[in-house]
């Protein structure tokens, strides 16, 4: 438990998803890529359509603060499956396959590190004014909802009370009026 889903699999999923219509004028990934070999592949896919991502949202926290907010959510959510054990496989496993990534990102210039604990607010305001830093700016006529294409959540983006914690429904609050603008949450 508590394991990635095979790379060629979640490779394929992304693919498809992309092609969608509602993913024509930006996109962000939540989670996605995971892997080096995962990151290559969205380079090869993006590299084919022409684009890039803009920029690489990495959000901050304690990991005794990540694991008790997962907890928190597998309690009120009624998911056994999130053990504490479970959890911190979890987080090895990000440690081991996904962390090396944010190296990559940052020689690209793409990372953009936000503290993300505190108000779901507060944490907004931290990822828009970073990403404003970037020259990143909400489109003033797209209206306040989430981003509509997000991957591994095949459909529409949950609403930011449906999300597993405060920072990631920050990145949400803080994008969600965001117009062509391609962005990565790992």
């Amino acid at each position: 438990a508590g394991d990635y889903v095979p790379d060629s699999l979640t490779n394929d999923l992304v693919a498809s998803r992309l092609e969608e219509q509602d993913c024509a004028d930006g996109f962000l990934l939540d989670g996605y890529p995971r892997t080096v070999e995962q990151l290559h592949f969205l380079d090869r896919l993006l590299a084919a359509e022409g684009t890039a991502l803009d920029a690489v949202v990495q959000l901050v926290a304690d990991e005794d603060e990540i694991v008790g907010r997962l907890l928190k959510r597998a309690h009120e959510e009624g998911r056994t499956d999130d053990t504490p054990d479970t959890i911190r496989h979890r987080q090895s496993l990000y440690q081991r396959e996904t962390a090396p990534l944010i190296a990559l990102y940052e020689e690209r210039g793409l990372v953009i590190e936000v503290d993300a604990l505190g108000q779901v607010d507060e944490v907004a305001s931290r990822i828009a004014a970073a990403l404003e830093s970037r020259g990143l700016r909400p489109a003033a006529s797209t209206p306040h909802t989430p981003p509509s294409c997000m991957l591994l959540r095949l459909g529409r983006a949950p609403k930011p009370q449906q999300h597993a914690t405060r920072g990631r429904e920050g990145v949400y609050a803080a994008l969600g009026e965001m117009g062509r603008n391609d962005l990565s949450l790992i």
